[in-house]
């Protein structure tokens, strides 16, 4: 089954995480909640994720959060380059990189365009990190069409040929527009966002995989 991870950004306080957390109790997904609020997905039965990791071992690092000690709360991901969240220095992300990799830590590397710049960065980091545990998450800067986004990814797959790796795709993913996006495009999974806030839009969701996969 493709993969479902949900990125929570910072839109539910603690009640609602808590709500949500025991909604989505077993369901075959990865959760990116809110920092403060990993402890309340552990022992729940699904994938946890988190939304920062540091460059650096734990230590004398105020404001940082280590791969050690996202491994207490279960943690199995970890979402980087994110649009809302680039990171420009390409020496900080390889050490994010291979600081979640020795501690196998999944890592999402977003990607917001085909252009040469972004991709270029990409490739140096791969090139120092190997590709171990990455993913690649296709994650447009703007909103698109389809066929657009087929062209963009295709390009993007294209100029990484040679590395071997996973691919997602997110952006405005939803229930009515998933089995299109199935059916169009050659990826590994997706990455939701607001779309799956609602316990039964997601639910639709993962039915429609599913559904379309053993169809």
């Amino acid at each position: 089954m493709k993969k479902i991870l949900i990125n929570l950004k910072d839109w539910l306080n603690y009640y609602e995480n808590l709500d949500y957390a025991i909604q989505i109790e077993g369901m075959n997904i990865t959760v990116f909640p809110s920092l403060p609020y990993l402890y309340l997905y552990k022992n729940r039965g699904v994938r946890i994720g988190s939304q920062k990791i540091s460059s650096f071992e734990e230590g004398p690092h105020t404001g940082s959060i280590s791969a050690n000690h996202l491994k207490d709360f279960d943690v199995e991901a970890v979402i980087l380059n994110h649009k809302e969240c680039q990171i420009d220095s390409v020496s900080n992300l390889i050490a994010k990189i291979k600081n979640a990799q020795s501690h196998n830590i999944e890592v999402i590397i977003c990607v917001g365009s085909n252009e040469e710049k972004e991709l270029s960065k990409i490739k140096e980091v791969l090139n120092e990190t190997g590709t171990s545990n990455i993913v690649v998450a296709y994650e447009p800067f703007e909103e698109i069409a389809l066929d657009e986004i087929v062209y963009r990814l295709n390009s993007i797959k294209e100029n990484f040929k040679h590395y071997d790796l996973a691919y997602l795709y997110g952006g405005n993913v939803t229930y009515v527009n998933i089995g299109k996006f199935i059916k169009e495009l050659n990826v590994d999974g997706y990455l939701i966002s607001s779309h799956a806030l609602d316990i039964e839009n997601l639910k639709r969701i993962l039915t429609i995989v599913e559904t379309t996969e053993n169809s």
